[in-house]
């Protein structure tokens, strides 16, 4: 007899009564719970006779521990499609509202998902992510949203930039925003009322920025300050993933006038470097967004003594890199060679505890 999980497309094989008369049964051994003894298993066919080392002939406890544990993991999926049909619906209602300033970051992940929510596949889809232009009278701001898995469940991971902003108010709006998003109902989609939180606030920011601008400007015209400190920031990351993020490091790093690189993927490992004051401004920039877990594991600096910052720099620009390998954690071969030809081979050890080694077939 076989019964079949459709959930799994998995047979599983039980020998009938007139199976067991023809068979030579084997001696039952009463050490172990059926289910501890299953869940020890590696394979998916399994008979009633190996069962009966636990509890002879006991179909009923098998079949309930096949069954509970395939309902649990539909039982996953289906949370996860509830969670997406929510996030579809919420866009949609996003974009009716806002048809010109809502831009989606990747259509195919829209429709990756669209596939998930109708039941074409299980495997996980990418996450949803969009902006949307938000004007005021003082200026625009972009929000940059991308959505977890378990969005509404959990929180957004929300982000706002804009060329109107300085750097201490893009700073301030986006503490300020995170923050307002926590505080928001679980299970309840809330894009809506951070967008509204956003156009009640932002005014305000852009007012300080114009301000804070035009001291700058005054500043400048005094005196035209160099850096007096060369600064290397390396930075670990459980991931990087998000498209909006990777992004955002790039066009800051350029903006900060940074070198370095990004390695995406998991583990997540960024490196940038140029005036030790741009360097901390750019972390201070990166680490308010939404991460598992990122970390500054190491701080180099070293005094100019008039020299040029271009002379330090080990990176010739900010670039992003990948090291994939088939079970899509990144190859760390790869990276401590990588890292070699730039000359900072000793920080593998800062990262992983080891020191790195180059075999020939790295």
């Amino acid at each position: 007899m076989t019964l079949t999980c459709a959930s799994k497309h998995i047979s599983y094989q039980f020998k009938t009564s007139q199976e067991k008369k023809n068979a030579k049964s084997p001696p039952v051994r009463n050490d172990k719970p059926l289910i501890s003894f299953l869940q020890s298993q590696n394979s998916h066919e399994i008979s009633l006779h190996d069962c009966a080392i636990c509890l002879r002939s006991d179909k009923k406890s098998l079949i309930n521990f096949i069954v509970n544990r395939d309902i649990v993991a539909m039982s996953d999926v289906m949370k996860i499609r509830d969670y997406l049909t929510t996030q579809v619906i919420e866009l949609e209602t996003l974009q009716a509202v806002y048809p010109d300033e809502l831009v989606i970051s990747d259509h195919g992940a829209l429709a990756d998902i669209n596939e998930f929510i109708s039941g074409g596949h299980n495997d996980n889809p990418g996450r949803l992510a969009y902006s949307i232009k938000i004007t005021v009278p003082e200026g625009c701001v972009d929000l940059h949203i991308t959505l977890p898995l378990e969005y509404p469940g959990v929180s957004p991971d929300v982000y706002a930039r804009g060329s109107a902003l300085d750097r201490t108010q893009q700073t301030k709006l986006n503490d300020a925003l995170i923050g307002f998003a926590k505080t928001q109902d679980p299970d309840e989609p809330c894009i809506y009322a951070i967008v509204s939180w956003m156009q009640d606030h932002l005014d305000g920011y852009l007012k300080h920025s114009k301000k804070n601008n035009e001291k700058d400007n005054r500043k400048n015209k005094k005196k035209n300050r160099k850096p007096s400190v060369f600064g290397r920031y390396w930075i670990y990351s459980h991931h990087i993933y998000s498209n909006i993020k990777r992004k955002d490091m790039a066009d800051e790093a350029k903006e900060c006038q940074l070198s370095g690189f990004c390695l995406a993927g998991k583990p997540g490992i960024i490196c940038v470097e140029g005036s030790l004051e741009d360097c901390e401004y750019w972390w201070q920039k990166i680490k308010v967004m939404n991460w598992h877990k990122i970390l500054l594991k190491l701080v180099e600096e070293e005094n100019l003594d008039g020299r040029d910052v271009n002379t330090m720099r080990k990176f010739v620009e900010f670039q992003e890199i990948s090291f994939p390998t088939t079970d899509k954690h990144n190859d760390m071969g790869q990276l401590l060679k990588y890292l070699t030809e730039h000359q900072s081979q000793h920080v593998f050890k800062d990262f992983f505890g080891v020191e790195g080694k180059i075999t020939s077939s790295n």
